[in-house]
């Protein structure tokens, strides 16, 4: 049962199945366990912030293509939609 809840565990925080098999494998000896599981840890925390960030830039730049635009037809192209097509539109905005 400990094998089968560190495993749904680890995939609901998003561990890959490498890094699942290794703390599985470290389950084994867990007083000797500490730095590699640590490591792991701390790895999977570099990836969650990483993707934040990509994620916050994402964000800002989304933001920035929804402001060229007030979602009403005026008569002319659609801001979003150039500002989609032509990334240097919207880095102007930022």
């Amino acid at each position: 049962m400990d094998r089968l809840s560190l495993i749904a565990h680890a995939r609901q925080l998003g561990f890959d199945l490498d890094a699942i098999a290794e703390l599985i494998a470290l389950q084994e000896t867990p007083h000797a366990a500490h730095g590699d599981a640590h490591r792991i840890a701390k790895d999977r925390i570099i990836e969650i912030c990483d993707r934040i960030a990509r994620l916050r830039r994402l964000e800002a730049e989304l933001v920035c293509v929804v402001k060229t635009c007030d979602g009403q037809s005026d008569g002319q192209p659609c801001r979003v939609l150039q500002a989609l097509a032509d990334h240097q539109a919207c880095e102007g905005e930022h």
